[in-house]
């Protein structure tokens, strides 16, 4: 056998030189050589993973597409199959509130092209992990959660196209359906196999424009494929307060596995609305896994907690999600008029965008419109302000916002951070319009002193790496660690 192996290795270096550079993943690879050469992924840039849309959004095979376009795939699959792509057209039509499904489905067929209703999306697409400071949630989901979603339907995603749509016209449904598209983006699906539409199943069923029925499809219980066969790692998509901090701090930190900061400058994007990018007291809701019940000596009337503090990040600039779609049809305003707005707001060529919100999937429509309709590199910070907003510290005062009006006494100190941890964010330097909420609406967070002292907020973005590494596994997140953040030393294409 060992005489075999090295004529086949030969002509897999041979295939690698002459064809690396015309191809985004390992396609270009037998399925033979995969068996004999360990390959590590390879690993994208923000600026690789830019994808620029048409302007008219109806000459898009993927990425945003319009419902004429989803109706010809769905007529006529075997013949209108945008290039690269040789199996399934899957739809998955998202619905975060069953009591009112549309009943109007696109119409699959039983052969080649399937529909399904998620009504439960963010058990796939979101999920509570810690970075190894603190755990948040509705982060991106760890590889076997993204695997068990291509099981439980059936996906290839080196061979199928998924389309992503709501299925009636609420922001949720809309932002869900963008989280789905943005978690397999992450695990390394290629842009040309995914898709979103533009505009609501109902609104489009509604006009005509898509041909719907009452029924879905059956799972394909026969296919199955795994993030690791991706042979990609587009970790680089999530930004971690780490690389938050070491850009506003020029770089100058100790901190372990942060990216560079971009040559060509940073332009963060708040996402979230005008009043909570201006700091309003009790703007950010906390996770629901906590409370502030047992920090009273007497009952209150309310569980729901807030973050230590509000405001935005340093030199933030304010584009609401509602500033970008249309609301009661879920369609994206025009490319040139995103192109404006982020103009208007001081983007300029070269500069990579990072996009936050209240969490990482409400961030979602803003970096979905940087990263694929107007094409600029593009990384969502997903701990976002329920995270941001909770590394602080706050000592007992005798201020009224931190008193007990039942006794005169001093709330417990809801600080999550020692005063010395280098991952406070209430800095003015760091936060503006920094504002401070009620210690009695503010959890304790109650972190080991080893995560405050932590050297990497890294923890879940490199178990990520290691798992799609051949061998691999992951944990959620807060004990696992992988390779380096830049990761994918030795991969075909050099990185």
């Amino acid at each position: 056998m060992r005489s075999i192996k090295i004529p086949i290795l030969l002509l897999g270096l041979l295939l690698v030189n002459s064809e690396c550079k015309k191809m985004p993943e390992y396609a270009f690879v037998p399925a033979a050589l995969k068996l004999l050469i360990p390959i590590s992924p390879k690993v994208n840039s923000a600026t690789d993973l830019a994808s620029e849309s048409a302007e008219n959004y109806s000459e898009n095979k993927y990425g945003l597409i319009t419902a004429a376009t989803l109706e010809k795939y769905r007529s006529d699959w075997a013949n209108s199959k945008p290039a690269g792509v040789t199996g399934s057209l899957i739809i998955f039509q998202i619905q975060t509130n069953s009591s009112v499904l549309s009943n109007s489905y696109v119409v699959p067929n039983g052969k080649d092209v399937y529909t399904y209703v998620l009504n439960n999306p963010s058990s796939f697409f979101g999920q509570s992990r810690s970075n190894g400071i603190i755990e948040s949630e509705l982060i991106v989901p760890e590889g076997k959660t993204i695997d068990s979603f291509f099981g439980t339907f059936g996906l290839d995603l080196r061979q199928d196209l998924v389309v992503f749509s709501a299925d009636t016209a609420t922001d949720d449904n809309l932002l869900q359906a963008l989280r789905g598209w943005f978690a397999l983006r992450y695990w390394g699906v290629d842009k040309t196999h995914l898709a979103v539409l533009n505009g609501a199943v109902k609104y489009h069923a509604t006009l005509g424009s898509l041909t719907t029925f009452t029924i879905t499809s059956g799972p394909q219980f026969s296919r199955t494929a795994s993030a690791k066969n991706i042979f990609t790692d587009n970790t680089i998509l999530h930004a971690t307060v780490g690389d938050i901090i070491h850009i506003l701090k020029n770089g100058v930190t100790t901190f372990e596995k942060v990216t560079p900061v971009p040559t060509g400058g940073v332009f963060f994007w708040d996402s979230r609305t005008a009043a909570e990018y201006n700091g309003t007291a009790s703007s950010t809701v906390t996770s629901a896994s906590l409370n502030c019940v047992n920090k009273l000596t007497t009952p209150i009337t309310s569980t729901i907690c807030y973050t230590n503090h509000e405001g935005h990040i340093s030199g933030a600039k304010s584009l609401p999600t509602s500033s970008l779609i249309n609301s009661s049809t879920s369609e994206f305003k025009t490319k040139v008029e995103i192109k404006t707005l982020l103009a208007n707001a001081g983007y300029t060529e070269g500069k990579t965008v990072i996009t936050y919100g209240q969490n990482g999937a409400k961030a979602i429509a803003a970096f979905f419109a940087s990263n694929s309709i107007v094409g600029y590199p593009t990384r969502n910070y997903e701990g976002s302000w329920i995270e941001w907003g909770a590394l602080g510290n706050r000592k007992p005062s005798t201020e009224p916002a931190d008193l007990n009006p039942a006794t005169n006494a001093a709330y417990p100190a809801p600080n999550a951070l020692d005063t010395g941890s280098p991952w406070r964010t209430d800095y003015a330097f760091l936060t503006e319009s920094l504002q401070l909420n009620p210690a009695f609406s503010v959890p304790n967070y109650n972190l080991a002193t080893t995560k405050q002292f932590s050297t990497s907020s890294s923890a879940l973005v490199e178990a990520d790496k290691k798992y799609l590494l051949p061998g691999g596994s992951s944990s959620s997140g807060g004990t696992s660690s992988g390779g380096s953040a830049s990761g994918g030393g030795g991969n075909a294409c050099g990185g």
